[in-house]
Order: C-alpha cells, then sequence, then structure tokens
C-alpha cells in the first residue's frame, strides 16, 4: 500500500514538473475552448478541425498559429479568441506580424479583428483583415461583411491598398454605436493632410446594420490560414498586442505612438 502511495506522489511530481516546463516554453495548444489570460478571450475552433497554438510572449504580446479555411462567402472557417461585449463597444488590436507557412499558395491568410451575432459558421460579422505582405495580396487590409445568417459575404469597402499592413504598427479597430459600425485602421504610411479619420484613425467603412446584430456580441481576433482543404498543412503565424478598448482623449499619432479613439 505504502509502495502504491508513493508511485502515486512520483506520477503527481512527473505531472507537474512537465506542466512546468510547457508553461515555461509559453506554447499552448488549445482545446476546442480554452481562455487567454493575457486579455481573458476565449479562444474556440468554428468549422475548423485545426487546434490553434498560442505563445505567450515576454512583451506583452501573443502569438496564434492556425488553420482554417477562410471568412468568406456564406460559411467560415477558423480560430477565434473572443469576448462576449452587450451593447455599445470600441475595441482596437495592433497586429506586429502576420507569417504563413506559403504565403504565395495559401494567398489570403487572415489577422483579423472581427464581431460576430454568434459561433455558429454563418453567423452575421463584421471584420477588419490584414494580410501578407510577401503574397499577390501584397500587404493590403481587408473590409469585409456578412449582413445575413448563412448568407454571402460582401466587400465593405472591400481591399484598401497594396502596403497597407504596416507591420509592426498596424492598428486595426471596430466601433459600434446602436445599429451602426464602424471599422478603422491607423498605420506607417498613410498621408493625413486630410483625414479620413478623426485622432489618427482612418475610416475604413460605416456599416448600417439593422437589426441584424444582437444586443450581445461576440467581438475578438480571428485567425485564418486560408487552406483549400481541411487536410492543407500550412498555417498562419499572427503576433497580436494592446488588445483592448480604445483609449478615449486625443493623440497626434506618430510612428511608434497609439492612436486616440473617435465617437463619431
Amino acid at each position: 500500500m505504502k509502495l502504491r502511495s508513493r508511485n502515486r506522489v512520483a506520477l503527481l511530481n512527473l505531472f507537474l514538473a512537465t506542466a512546468a516546463l510547457l508553461l515555461c516554453a509559453g506554447d499552448f495548444a488549445y482545446a476546442q475552448s480554452a481562455v487567454i489570460s493575457l486579455w481573458g478571450l476565449t479562444l474556440t475552433n468554428i468549422n475548423n478541425p485545426v487546434k490553434a497554438v498560442v505563445k505567450s510572449n515576454s512583451v506583452g504580446s501573443i502569438t496564434i498559429t492556425a488553420g482554417g479555411g477562410d471568412t468568406w462567402e456564406t460559411s467560415d472557417s477558423f480560430t477565434f479568441a473572443f469576448q462576449q461585449v452587450t451593447g455599445d463597444f470600441d475595441v482596437r488590436v495592433r497586429i506586429i506580424s502576420l507569417s504563413a507557412t506559403d504565403p504565395m499558395n495559401q494567398d489570403s491568410p487572415k489577422g483579423a479583428l472581427m464581431a460576430r451575432a454568434d459561433l455558429t459558421p454563418g453567423s452575421p460579422n463584421i471584420q477588419i483583415n490584414a494580410l501578407p505582405s510577401n503574397s499577390a495580396r501584397n500587404g493590403q487590409l481587408e473590409g469585409i461583411a456578412r449582413l445575413t445568417q448563412d448568407g454571402d459575404t460582401e466587400d465593405n469597402p472591400g481591399t484598401i491598398a497594396d502596403g497597407a499592413c504596416t507591420y509592426p504598427n498596424l492598428w486595426l479597430r471596430i466601433q459600434r454605436q446602436g445599429d451602426k459600425f464602424k471599422t478603422y485602421y491607423w498605420n506607417t504610411n498613410v498621408s493625413r493632410t486630410t483625414p479620413v479619420g478623426t485622432n489618427g484613425w482612418e475610416l475604413a467603412t460605416t456599416i448600417l446594420a439593422g437589426s441584424v446584430f444582437p444586443r450581445t456580441m461576440y467581438v475578438g481576433l480571428s485567425t485564418v490560414s486560408h487552406n483549400n482543404t481541411a487536410s492543407s498543412g500550412d498555417r498562419v503565424s499572427v503576433t497580436y498586442a494592446d488588445y483592448g478598448n480604445t483609449p478615449t482623449g486625443t493623440l497626434s499619432p506618430t510612428k511608434n505612438s497609439r492612436p486616440g479613439s473617435d465617437s463619431k
């Protein structure tokens, strides 16, 4: 009996030691649903069999490596790190880097800020997406939306400028005011002599969604590899930082500063 007890203790110690090594490494292969402690986001796969790997970086950022088909047409297949938000919101994130296994073949792997009505593959949603600099998309941004359940995804406004993704200083933002949604971006190569947004943000799109979206929505980070088949080994790795509510007040953004907010 004592020997069995010692064996159980030894096995427990081995388990704890192994867990400690994994924690120190900072890499986690997540199951279907887990929590990212840095920002309190829940990580899940939607219509996507590939488990994401999340790395917590020492600089207060996370890197999500994911598979998935696409967030387009009538059904999505991707990894989603989300929070539930009730009522109006205004969130932003900085994308430090985006790399893909085979960017030319994958074409449109994405790191994105997304707001969804629910967690079904065909949910209505609004996205502003960052794309690779070394693919045929040439560092474009993309604004798209699906405004009916299981309906087509449409350009809103679609592609935004080659070279718009100025990593590591690319910021994305989604704002809700009642049934009106706005997406914005901020980068380091856009002239602001004629501002489109305010406080340094460039307005990408305004969507009057009517009653499509419920009062409580799923808001967060969308990561998708843009694979042609579920069995593809291609992945996308996106490093995100500074996720959270858009700060209030007026800022004059420079290359190394954070853009401010806009309530208009």
